[in-house]
């Protein structure tokens, strides 16, 4: 039952059977032979891959494609790279014919242009690195050639494009670079400065923080020491977190220095009256102990003070010392004095005032006998000066008291006539106590008179001393009378 057409042509062609009891049958088919339709898929083509979709065209139409990434109808996307054998198809059976074309895709060029890069606006041009070359750069300060010019692009972030075709496929693609262009930091090296040429370390401020400093004579870190008068620039340099870079010059103007000039060394006494001190040139300040900011020495401390004068600040500071002695006074001592209302002088030697030498002054003092005087003076306590002046001129007073005891009041009683008894009489004075003392030609001293003794001499004296020592006396007579 396999008929293979061979020519054109109507061709009858027979089938018969017999069945299982030997019977016979048959019938005809006619079979007409016409030569096939033959197709064209066109040329063989290539492409690149993202093309648009390609519209594959057959002839005669009418037929259909079949092919990896093809329609039916011939619609081809060029999606992925490679090449492609595409079938096109018209007819059925053995009028079926078949066309092939092949479709070349070919791969885009792969570009690479770098990571996206940071600038500093004062970087000097620079040929962008990128592969393959051979096509063309786009964007702000950009040449096609790829030169990048940061000042011309200025601060910003820019997004640049590169352009490549390939040559033999002619196939195009596109890379993009982006590019941020930093400011330079805004550093100030600070105002300049004027200094005096001394080894004295002036630090330099620059802002923002944590730059470098470089110039003659100065560190790192910003310690400028004068080294000879000029004038001199100071570079102070700045990196940022972006790694720009900037510089600032302050200008140093070092000159001598002005020096401070303390008046003489001297000495005082303690407790004297507050003492300007004197120093050139004006304007400076005093320090140490004792002594204020504008140089009033105040000496109520003894011993040895070392105050200074400084003028200026900084690199033109210069300082000069004073010593001052403040001596201590002399020290005074002295016993109190007690003495009687009826005695008429006391040796001021009496006093022991201590160191010897001094003077004395005030009520009941006459100097040229040395003595203080109670004359005119009634009972009570007085006080006398003793001024001495040391070897350092200082000088002291203490004030020696005197007491003046009232003279005591005494009475030796009446006068007296006792019998010739033999019994003494007894004599009573005031005051008794503590007891005074009797004195005569007969009398004991307690007072005792023998009357059996003829009298010589008929007065007594009653003597007493009080508890402060004073003494007095008073007379009685005293006669004995027969019985």
């Amino acid at each position: 039952g396999t008929f293979t057409p061979n020519g054109t042509g109507t061709f009858v062609i027979t089938y018969s059977y017999t069945n299982a009891n030997g019977c016979t049958s048959s019938d005809q088919l006619n079979v007409t032979v016409i030569p096939p339709t033959y197709v064209t898929a066109g040329n063989d083509t290539a492409v690149c891959r993202n093309s648009p979709v390609i519209n594959l065209t057959g002839t005669p139409g009418g037929g259909t494609w079949t092919g990896m990434g093809v329609t039916s109808a011939g619609s081809f996307t060029p999606s992925t790279a490679g090449t492609f054998n595409l079938t096109y198809s018209l007819g059925k059976g053995s009028c079926k014919t078949t066309a092939s074309q092949l479709v070349t895709v070919n791969a885009l060029p792969v570009l690479s242009v770098g990571a996206a890069a940071n600038d500093c606006i004062d970087k000097v041009p620079y040929a962008l690195s990128f592969s393959p070359s051979g096509g063309s750069w786009s964007g702000v300060g950009v040449t096609p050639a790829g030169i990048f010019n940061p000042g011309a692009a200025g601060q910003g972030t820019f997004v640049l494009r590169y352009d490549y075709t390939d040559p033999i496929t002619g196939c195009f693609s596109t890379a993009t670079k982006t590019m941020t262009v930093n400011p330079l930091p805004n550093v100030n090296a600070g105002p300049d400065k004027t200094l005096c040429n001394q080894p004295v370390v002036e630090r330099m401020v620059g802002t923002p923080t944590g730059g470098v400093w470089s110039g003659p004579d100065v560190s790192p870190a910003g310690d400028y020491t004068p080294n000879g008068n000029g004038v001199y620039n100071l570079t102070y340099t700045y990196t940022d977190g972006k790694g720009c870079i900037k510089s600032d010059v302050a200008s140093v103007t070092v000159s001598d220095a002005v020096q401070a000039v303390a008046s003489q060394d001297f000495a005082e006494c303690f407790g004297s009256p507050d003492v300007q001190l004197q120093a050139t040139p004006n304007g400076g300040t005093w320090t140490g102990s004792r002594v204020t900011a504008s140089g009033r020495f105040n000496a109520q401390q003894a011993g040895t003070f070392v105050v200074t004068y400084t003028y200026g600040s900084g690199t033109c500071k210069s300082s000069d010392d004073m010593e001052i002695t403040v001596h201590p006074l002399p020290v005074l001592s002295s016993i109190l004095i007690s003495t009687c209302a009826n005695i008429a002088s006391v040796q001021l030697a009496n006093f022991n005032a201590t160191p010897v030498g001094g003077t004395f002054s005030g009520t009941g003092v006459d100097q040229s006998t040395s003595t203080f005087n109670t004359a005119g003076l009634a009972p009570g306590n007085y006080e006398v000066v003793y001024s001495y002046t040391d070897a350092n001129n200082c000088s002291n007073t203490i004030r020696p008291k005197v007491i003046i005891n009232p003279t005591p009041v005494v009475s030796a009683g009446p006068d007296m006539e006792f019998c010739s008894t033999g019994i003494p009489g007894q004599l009573n004075g005031s005051p008794s106590s503590p007891p005074g003392s009797w004195t005569g030609s007969v009398v004991s001293p307690n007072g005792e008179y023998p009357t059996n003794a003829p009298s010589v001499d008929p007065m007594v004296i009653y003597t007493y001393t009080d508890t402060k020592g004073c003494v007095n006396r008073d007379t009685t007579m005293v006669s004995i009378v027969a019985p």
